[in-house]
């Protein structure tokens, strides 16, 4: 077994002091001011309480009988803009993503000091650092990410000599490239609008001044990525592997500016002839209009209105911000603060040379109508068309904004800017200032700088952008979350149980690591004032990354709990608060999984997206994978000694309902639609898994077309190929344009869903797929590894986004279950299952 070189742990990576008691001192406080205001509630104030209600009982329903009458109208609405939707990416994004193909320019070499960067790891927690002489070798884990060392140079030997040779070489390569604290780091990059934000906030925060944004060995490697990522147009798309879109490469043409290259620089002249050519800047999306708007190269009567005002209508009425999808509402706090305030960093010579830049040529910056602009969106971009409707909301926002917001009404507009930043604060304060994600994070760091300057909050705040830069092979970036801890921590433990090796004592160490990064990844706090601030309780959850940063996401928690329940690592009340999780997270009309939270609106409510670029974004929906995989860990519940017919009859409920959504997401062709991963075949995978541990047999229709939806799907060569541009097109797309040979993630996710689905009497087609696959797999393998060429990951339906450890973790995993399965042992899901009659007795009551 190799020997990792893993990376000294938790010098820069652990918090201070000063973060931490801050954090706590403000919990603490909020929690006094909860329980002082529930013992000074006494009987006058409850007699005014139940005046007011009953004053505004007329008003909640008319608007009850309101939404009754118009929701009919809504759902043909949102019909319609579905079907505007997809003819848009037919005419419009399909057309120029042929076209372009993607062809990247000749990427920088790495440079010769690449060496000198290390990364520090403390529960979960990565910062990459530039070491000095002091500091410790550079080890396995910075080679491979930073592309000194491939994981074939890295594994053990080449090619495998048979299956079980290749499970040790994976085995072993996984190992290998282990934190000191448990989790397996990875890049999470690829979004091409994340980094410019950055550096735009950086900007703004200390005036253009170069050496105090970023020292200069972060801003080199920054550069370098940007400048690698490009396209060979000049442009930059959506993600890294996106054709050429206005909002990518406006952002990315200012964020090389911002950081110091001259716009006589090749690249940034090929650039500026993209832009030009196509429109300029006026065609940005929303988002690029308010980053650009920040930082002067655009204006607020150019954006869409986004009132801070609205945050102060009651909580049931179903456009209150506080009931939509939490990454919306989080963007949304931050942005309408600005908005209210109008908030505009000083226009300097380099912002004057960028107004002459970024916009068609001719056209003065002076002379932009910035009524009109608002509603352009160049035809490069534009996925989700803003319905006629929604533009119509629009008009009548921007003549409250013109008319009333600081006029009769500016009591009202102080009134919300206050509740903007009280929200801000507990967003921050409640993830150790990580924020739910990477745009919200930027957008309260610049919020907070505007009220309140560079105060200590403010740079505590900063120092947390850290936690989302990632050096990579082509440079720094910044992620789409504070990283994949948890997520690839439990698929790697859960192939190292499938496969055996967990009982070797060569990996010993590897599990217990492993298994105490899952305990220290736990969500164990109770934040106070929740329902005030519209969160669910995240206790006993699990979310993509860390424990700090707090909230709860339905298939994090069922993974991380699901290992804990395989190795029996946590106590029966940890399991069970996880359980209760998991159950809490459940919408309460279909009773299956979105995402974050259950559903608090209806779907209609996209109508009102704003955003241009993604879909889905408005309100939680119900999904494949996070239903089946919350469904897949309450079966292992279940046959887990922590049950004892705990909480049985949810249990039960959720199983039914969970199995009655698969089934209705399932499309015609057999397969299911992918919503976080590409696409038919990972959805495929876990509608087959989720539909097996409701207790649907192997033989039943919904299984049956999904294996024959994937045997036709594979390739000569033994595996699959599916592209990335299948999510947007929702038609399952091959990759054989850009790539001749089959990619071992989609024929992983693919074995996997076979063997699951595959019995004792399966066909022969069926087991010859499933070996023909195997194959391919093992044939493929390089020093325990997979080189994968396409992006992996997927989110709002267009934005691609990377997940390197998927190459190494789901073949390991797929031939782990195939090794299960041709060893005849009993079968993990379906009616075979080992655990069946625990199963039938839990069903029964009688367990």
């Amino acid at each position: 077994m190799l020997q990792g070189t893993m990376n000294s742990c938790g010098n820069r990576a652990k918090p201070d002091g000063v973060e931490q008691r801050h954090v706590r001192n403000w919990i603490e406080a909020r929690k006094v001011q909860e329980a002082q205001a529930a013992k000074e509630k006494g009987i006058m104030q409850r007699v005014f309480d139940g005046v007011i209600w009953l004053a505004a009982l007329p008003v909640s329903w008319a608007m009850v009988v309101l939404e009754a009458i118009c929701s009919p109208l809504l759902w043909v609405l949102y019909g319609e803009a579905k079907r505007r939707e997809e003819a848009a990416w037919t005419t419009e994004y399909k057309k120029v993503a042929k076209a372009t193909k993607v062809a990247v320019r000749t990427p920088l070499p790495i440079p010769d000091d690449i060496g000198k960067w290390r990364l520090d790891c403390f529960k979960g927690r990565q910062i990459w650092y530039v070491a000095d002489k002091t500091d410790r070798p550079q080890g396995l884990i910075e080679r491979i990410h930073t592309g000194q060392t491939s994981p074939a140079d890295a594994g053990a030997g080449s090619k495998p000599s048979g299956l079980l040779d290749a499970l040790q070489k994976a085995g072993d390569y996984v190992a290998s490239i282990q934190s000191d604290d448990g989790h397996w780091s990875n890049d999470y990059g690829g979004p091409m609008f994340l980094l410019p934000g950055m550096v735009i906030a950086k900007y703004i925060m200390y005036k253009g001044k170069q050496d105090a944004m970023f020292p200069k060995a972060v801003r080199n490697e920054m550069v370098r990525y940007v400048k690698n990522v490009q396209n060979e147009d000049g442009g930059w798309g959506l993600s890294e592997e996106g054709c050429s879109t206005m909002f990518g490469s406006v952002m990315n043409y200012v964020c090389l500016r911002l950081l110091g290259v001259p716009k006589d620089d090749p690249r940034v002249k090929a650039a500026r002839e993209f832009i030009q050519n196509n429109g300029g800047a006026i065609g940005i999306p929303t988002w690029g209009k308010c980053w650009l708007t920040l930082v002067n190269l655009y204006q607020w009567e150019g954006i869409k209105p986004v009132l801070p005002e609205l945050w102060l209508l009651p909580k049931w009425l179903w456009f209150n911000p506080g009931r939509m999808w939490c990454h919306t509402r989080m963007v949304y706090i931050p942005v309408g603060y600005l908005f209210g305030v109008k908030f505009q960093a000083p226009v300097d010579p380099l912002i004057t040379e960028l107004r002459g830049e970024i916009f068609e040529k001719g056209q003065r910056f002076e002379d932009i109508d910035w009524d009109v602009a608002y509603a352009a969106v160049s035809p490069l971009d534009v996925h989700y068309p803003t319905h006629p409707v929604t533009l119509f909301a629009f008009k009548i926002l921007r003549l409250y904004e013109k008319y009333l917001a600081n006029g009769p009404c500016r009591f009202l507009r102080r009134m919300a800017l206050r509740e903007c930043v009280d929200h801000i604060e507990y967003d921050d304060v409640t993830t150790n200032f990580i924020c739910l994600g990477p745009v919200n994070k930027v957008f309260n760091l610049i919020a907070m700088y505007q009220a309140q300057g560079m105060s200590d909050y403010v740079k505590l705040s900063e120092s947390r952008l850290q936690d989302y830069l990632w050096l990579g092979k082509n440079g720094m970036k910044m992620n789409g979350y504070n990283g994949s801890q948890l997520w690839d921590t439990s698929f790697a433990l859960q192939a190292y149980k499938a496969c055996g090796l967990h009982e070797d004592a060569a990996y010993k160490t590897t599990i217990q690591q492993g298994l105490q990064y899952i305990s220290d990844a736990q969500v164990l706090e109770r934040f106070p004032m929740l329902a005030h601030y519209n969160r669910d309780d995240p206790y006993g959850a699990y979310n993509f990354s860390t424990a700090e940063q707090g909230w709860q996401v339905s298939d994090c928690t069922a993974e991380g709990l699901r290992v804990a329940i395989l190795y029996d690592s946590l106590s029966t009340d940890r399991i069970r608060a996880g359980v209760d999780q998991l159950l809490s997270l459940r919408n309460a009309d279909d009773g299956a999984w979105c995402s974050y939270e259950p559903r608090r609106s209806p779907t209609w409510l996209e109508l009102l997206n704003p955003a241009d670029v993604f879909t889905r974004i408005m309100v939680e929906y119900t999904y494949t994978e996070c239903s089946s995989a919350s469904m897949q860990t309450l079966r292992r519940f279940i046959e887990s000694r922590h049950c004892s017919n705990y909480q049985r009859k949810a249990i039960l409920e959720s199983m039914r309902c969970g199995a009655k959504m698969i089934k209705k997401m399932q499309y015609a062709h057999g397969g299911w639609y992918g919503n976080w991963g590409v696409c038919f075949t990972y959805g495929t995978l876990f509608g087959i898994e989720g539909l097996l541990c409701a207790g649907e047999p192997k033989s039943c229709a919904e299984i049956k077309r999904a294996v024959a939806f994937l045997m036709s799907k594979q390739r000569a060569d033994g595996g699959w190929s599916e592209h990335v541009h299948s999510c947007a097109s929702r038609e399952y797309t091959e990759a054989t344009d850009l790539h001749a040979a089959s990619l071992p993630v989609q024929t992983a996710l693919s074995l996997m869903g076979l063997t699951a689905a595959a019995s004792r009497s399966a066909s022969a087609e069926h087991l010859a797929a499933m070996d023909r696959a195997a194959q391919f797999l093992m044939e493929t393998q390089r020093g325990g590894s997979w080189e994968q060429p396409t992006i992996c990951g997927i989110f709002n339906g267009t934005c691609g986004i990377h997940y390197p450890f998927y190459p190494v973790v789901m073949p390991f995993w797929a031939l782990a279950h195939y090794k299960h399965f041709k060893s005849g042992a009993p079968d993990a899901l379906g009616e075979h299952a080992a655990h069946h009659d625990v199963w039938l007795r839990f069903v029964e009551g009688s367990a």
